[in-house]
């Protein structure tokens, strides 16, 4: 029975360990040997942080250089080792070229990292001048953390959805521009901070955990900006056009004028007498006098109430008086709405 129980726990312990084993990490052969173990301890410990288990046995020269040629070709996750089980889900290739700018050496590390399951390739350099093992050290592992981050967001299973009231907020992702509320992208899986920006509020934000596999949500209603004094400024009216008394005098001195000429008319009237024997001359204009009278007081009537009215009325009467001449006088009326 302890014997049984015993082939059983290791089985399960191999079981457990061949499950974990999950990611593979190499760096070309080009690198020095410091430049190797500088690299190789910040990248396996930056995949280990990210939740990579890597094998206890590290590859042989001659499969690491195998790796770093598979990862040149179109379809680099059909061209690995087979010493490669099914159980590898990452492979990270770190390659290493010397190059000199204006005199000055610099050291380019180029990565790449496949998904084997998913078909994904990402890359991505880092450049560092002088460098000493402490600079390629922080290189590496800054390199590492921008691959991991490239491949989760390519992956699609980590999601940021951001909301705000009101809508139309820029959004900036650690520092990067990404967009505008309401809006859902994908995202690396941890800690980011997401600031909301719009004209007429304040900016607001937030720090949110994102987890591989899940939708973190963030949503804020924003504040209007505050004056100096501590209130929400004032919206601004739009005011009308400026008062105009072009439009009131106009309409007086014509109402002015029609009352002068109805005078006139009724002033020259004349009507005929039955003395005559001869019809006589005369003028019979107390008609159409008194219609020009009664229409120049409309007219000033209506000069000074436009005058009096207030802005909307500047900008054109809804209402005119009309005058219309009949053969035994004349007609006056109103036109327009009210």
């Amino acid at each position: 029975m302890w014997i049984s129980a015993g082939l059983s726990a290791a089985w399960l312990v191999g079981a457990g360990a061949a499950q974990a084993e999950s990611g593979v990490v190499v760096v070309g052969a080009s690198a020095e040997r410091h430049e190797r173990v500088a690299i190789s301890g910040a990248v396996e410990a930056a995949t280990r942080n990210a939740g990579w288990t890597l094998p206890p046995k590290p590859l042989t020269d001659k499969e690491a250089d195998a790796m770093v040629t598979c990862t040149g070709s179109s379809s680099p996750w059909a061209c690995l080792p087979p010493s490669l089980n099914t159980s590898t889900e990452h492979v990270l290739v770190v390659g290493v070229e010397h190059q000199r700018e204006n005199g000055t050496p610099m050291t380019v590390l180029s990565g790449k990292l496949i998904a084997t399951s998913s078909h994904t390739v990402v890359s991505a350099q880092r450049y560092c001048d002088h460098c000493a093992d402490d600079k390629l050290t922080e290189a590496s592992t800054d390199l590492t953390q921008e691959l991991l981050k490239r491949l989760a967001v390519r992956d699609g299973r980590t999601v940021l959805s951001v909301h705000s009231v009101p809508t139309g907020a820029r959004i900036t992702l650690d520092g990067a521009a990404i967009g505008a509320t309401d809006g859902t992208f994908n995202i690396a899986p941890g800690s980011h901070v997401v600031l909301l920006e719009k004209d007429g509020f304040q900016s607001e934000t937030q720090t949110a955990t994102a987890t591989e596999g899940k939708t973190t949500e963030v949503s804020r209603t924003l504040r209007p900006v505050k004056d100096k004094g501590g209130t929400s400024p004032t919206p601004v009216v739009p005011h009308g056009p400026e008062r105009s008394w072009l439009v009131p005098a106009v309409v007086v001195g014509g109402g002015a004028v029609a009352v002068i000429g109805g005078g006139v008319l009724l002033a020259i009237d004349e009507d005929p007498s039955p003395g005559h024997a001869q019809k006589p001359t005369f003028h019979q204009t107390a008609g159409l006098g008194t219609g020009f009278v009664g229409v120049g007081i409309a007219a000033i009537g209506v000069g000074v109430y436009l005058a009096f009215r207030g802005d909307s009325a500047m900008v054109a009467p809804t209402s005119v008086p009309t005058l219309s001449l009949v053969p035994s006088g004349a007609t006056v009326g109103w036109a327009g709405h009210f």
